[in-house]
């Protein structure tokens, strides 16, 4: 395949039409290769490098608005890093298709209210020592991973500016009895000041172990591992495509609750949607916790007016939104 018919980004599944994800290694995008959409999920490869820097991408293509507020949830190798809310009644829908105010872009983690570090890809590490090696069963099992998942829900004050809690992300060390098989890890780079955020909460109305629609990335030494594909010919498509399943909302009052959902998966013998962990009390406990210290970066510059909502000790996350000037569209932008 010719290099210029390698897309370089990933398609939503047709829940979302329109919409697209890309990732930029040290400011160029990635080639994304063996792209599939099977149900709610678009899964593509791209080409890691050690020492790179990367930014990754998503928008909002669609011209008509969705009929609830949702959030953009970056996970890098299993952990959750930031979040972008998209309001239902936002002016974004009705701007152009390049515009950037359909766009959010994550290019750090916040570690503190005034602190962040930016993305990069680092040698994979391995050791013997039990200890020290990670434990996190949804870790281990998304390392090489970088995912955008998409919640529906409903976008609220909130309560205090206390809830954004330190979020340090120390780099990840498996065991090597593992064989996890991979070359590189995101790891994050040096600190540097940037500005205070305040809040927004959010109330999910899916629920942690039944994404909305979701974009992974699987970075990969591509050269070594052998994983581009190789040169097609006219009959092979660029993308393939399975039918999706209709997702069915739930029901409008019910707000979910991520251990009794897991719970509920293995009461039934149900299947966990592929790139979440097994359902277990402590892993929910563990996913419910990292969403109370959940913070959105959103440059909102026409936010709409929200009522005060009591925040719920079940369905809701701490976020922080940093505000923008009044009386322009929406733009939403993490970095």
């Amino acid at each position: 395949m010719a290099d210029s018919e390698i897309p370089t980004t990933l398609p939503a599944p047709r829940l979302m039409p329109d919409c697209e994800a890309w990732v930029e290694v040290d400011g160029e995008p990635a080639p994304v290769y063996s792209t599939t959409i099977r149900g709610s999920k678009s899964t593509g490869y791209i080409e890691s490098i050690e020492g790179a820097r990367f930014e990754i991408y998503y928008r909002e293509g669609r011209r008509k608005a969705p009929s609830k507020d949702y959030t953009a949830e970056l996970y890098l190798d299993g952990r959750w890093v930031h979040s972008a809310i998209f309001y239902k009644t936002s002016p974004l829908f009705s701007s152009a298709w390049d515009s950037e105010e359909r766009l959010a872009i994550y290019s750090s983690a916040r570690i503190s209210p005034t602190s962040e570090r930016f993305f990069n890809f680092t040698k994979f590490s391995e050791t013997e020592d039990e200890a020290t090696s990670c434990k996190e069963k949804r870790v281990i099992q998304q390392m090489g991973s970088i995912q955008v998942r998409i919640f529906r829900g409903e976008a609220v004050e909130a309560p205090s500016q206390e809830l954004l809690a330190k979020h340090e992300l120390e780099d990840v060390v498996v065991h090597e009895n593992l064989k996890l098989n991979l070359t590189h890890q995101i790891s994050l780079g040096p600190a540097q000041d940037t500005e205070e955020m305040e809040y927004a909460d959010f109330k999910y109305i899916d629920s942690l172990n039944d994404t909305f629609v979701t974009f992974e990335f699987r970075y990969r030494f591509l050269e070594l591992e052998g994983l581009a594909p190789p040169r097609r010919d006219a009959s092979t498509p660029l993308v393939v495509v399975t039918p999706e399943p209709e997702h069915t909302p739930p029901a409008a009052h019910a707000e979910p609750n991520a251990a009794s959902s897991l719970a509920a998966q293995q009461a039934t013998g149900g299947d966990v949607v592929p790139g979440h962990i097994s359902s277990s009390d402590d892993e929910a406990a563990l996913i419910k916790a990292e969403r109370k210290t959940r913070t959105v970066g959103v440059k909102e510059e026409d936010k709409p007016r929200l009522k005060k909502v009591k925040s719920e000790e079940e369905g809701s996350s701490g976020k922080a939104v940093a505000k923008g000037k009044k009386g322009k569209t929406e733009v939403i932008v993490l970095d």
